[in-house]
């Protein structure tokens, strides 16, 4: 579907949380979202968006079938009919005999009642027996253990050689004594600790404060300026600046799109969906084309190098090293590894199977974070498969922490994990131990696909909304929407940083091509 035409006004799917019904499939005749297709379509040998489907409706032969079918369907109505005429003349037989299972069953569930009364009350009598005859130990021992108490301390009292073992006996009980009071303090603490549930909320005033400080200025050290020239290099001019440097702040950062990079190769059969993408030194980008169940290698002069096709569509992509690469594939529950040999080949190696549905993908300390859609969690397993962490709950607000986690990315820079999620809408930062720092809200926008720039600031696309936004990573109250539908956004899918030139990657669903944006 190319998403520089009008936005249609689509159906949404009530089953995967109004996603957009913008596909048909032809094997099962009824339109379906990017979500059912991959849940419950992907063996259909033909699902195409709806625009194509509407031409192939107009034609002629479409109308013939559907009379056909008409037809068809009235022969089978009337059968049904006479069907239902039938049972209606048995309504009264049916009545009694199951009213016979009903109460055949109640007479049933009666017995196994008056068991399972007799059984427990039985058990009972049981533990209450045992549960006496261990008090009653435990009581003789208490006895016993005050008799030698109180004989030590007769003792003590007789012997007024020993008053140094006396005074340590008062020390201990005064020792003794103290720690009850302080273990039962201590509970006091932790049931009250569990039960008070602090909250500072910031007000807009405050807000206004600091972003007016942060945008006060800064300080800039260029040493470029200032250094030593051999005599005999004097002439020699110091490197300019480049030309997309960063700016630090995240009011000041600007996005200009520059380019359209084609990711359709010429025997492709279906338009392109562009799932995940991973950026080498070179700025050479890997890409996963889910219509098409490839791997796709595109040079820095964009150019289809080379391509993996594979069983399966893939869905996420991300890079071990400079030579090796992971792609996760749901329909198999698979991770596939592929090799970068050189700068124009791809080779897949091994394949790492596993128990659960995997959606996103990145490295997080030498292993692999996922995202499952279909198990709602997000877990961090080895290079074998061994399962280190699972976060599935949230144990400060309790209840479910992800609905849809799509997309996960790592900040290199700090080791925190971020996961999108589609369905709760929301941003969810986690530590390098699964544990949850924060959940964002940013209900109605869809987040999907993640990014960092490497300078302190995170990029999101919103899928609903149409946007994508900027968040600094190190105060995330400095946000704003940084393209929106005027820039040509529509349905944005996953992000991509070129650190090397400073450029923003971004794919839309069912499109040929990514938008190429110079960050400044």
């Amino acid at each position: 579907m190319n998403f520089s035409n009008k936005s249609k006004a689509y159906s949404e799917c009530a089953e995967h949380g109004n996603e957009p019904e913008e596909l048909f499939c032809f094997g099962h005749g009824n339109m379906i979202c990017v979500v059912c297709r991959r849940l419950y379509h992907g063996k259909c040998k033909k699902v195409e968006p709806i625009s194509d489907e509407c031409v192939d409706f107009s034609k002629s032969y479409v109308s013939g079938s559907c009379t056909k079918q008409i037809q068809h369907l009235i022969l089978q109505c009337k059968a049904v009919a006479k069907e239902r005429d039938r049972d209606l003349k048995n309504l009264d037989l049916k009545r009694k005999e199951i009213l016979s299972s009903i109460m055949a069953l109640k007479q049933k569930l009666f017995e196994k009642i008056e068991k399972l009364t007799s059984r427990a009350a039985d058990d009972l009598d049981r533990l209450f027996t045992i549960e006496t005859l261990e008090m009653k130990k435990h009581f003789t021992s208490l006895r016993g253990m005050i008799s030698e108490l109180e004989e030590k301390k007769t003792r003590i009292e007789q012997s007024q050689s020993q008053r140094s073992e006396f005074g340590l006996f008062i020390a201990v009980q005064k020792a003794l004594r103290k720690q009850t009071e302080m273990a039962s303090a201590l509970r006091n603490i932790h049931d009250e600790a569990h039960r008070v549930n602090l909250k500072f909320k910031e007000s807009d005033a405050l807000d206004n404060a600091m972003k007016g400080l942060n945008s006060m200025g800064e300080i800039i050290l260029n040493t470029t300026e200032y250094k030593v020239i051999p005599k005999d290099k004097r002439s020699v001019k110091s490197k300019e600046p480049e030309e997309f440097e960063i700016r630090k702040h995240v009011d000041e950062r600007t996005a200009l799109l520059i380019g359209q990079m084609n990711t359709r190769n010429r025997d492709d059969q279906e338009k392109c969906w562009i799932t995940g993408m991973a950026i080498l030194n070179d700025s050479s980008l890997l890409v996963a084309d889910y219509n098409s169940k490839r791997i796709k290698l595109i040079g820095p002069n964009q150019e289809i190098l080379k391509f993996i096709q594979l069983s399966v569509p893939p869905f996420d992509i991300a890079l071990l090293d400079q030579k090796t690469m992971v792609c996760t594939l749901p329909e198999a529950k698979q991770i596939q590894f592929l090799s970068i040999d050189g700068k124009s080949d791809l080779k897949p190696g091994a394949e790492l199977k596993l128990d659960f549905d995997c959606n996103g993908i990145d490295v997080s300390g030498g292993n692999l974070v996922l995202t499952s859609i279909a198990d709602k969690y997000v877990t961090l397993i080895s290079l074998t498969g061994d399962v280190i962490w699972t976060t599935a709950s949230d144990v400060n607000h309790g209840g479910r922490l992800f609905e849809w986690p799509w997309y996960v990315k790592t900040n290199t820079e700090t080791g925190e994990i971020y996961v999108s999620d589609r369905s709760k809408n929301t941003v969810t930062t986690l530590n390098c131990d699964g544990s949850v720092l924060s959940v964002r809200d940013v209900r109605g926008k869809g987040p999907r696909g993640l990014t960092f720039d490497g300078v302190g600031s995170m990029y999101v696309c919103h899928y609903m909304a149409d946007e994508l936004e900027i968040i600094s990573t190190e105060n995330p109250r400095d946000r704003r929407v940084l393209l929106n539908k005027s820039a040509g956004i529509q349905h944005p899918q996953c992000l991509c940083f070129d650190g090397v030139r400073g450029q923003l990657l971004l794919s839309v669903i069912n499109s040929d091509t990514i938008s190429i944006f110079q960050i400044k």
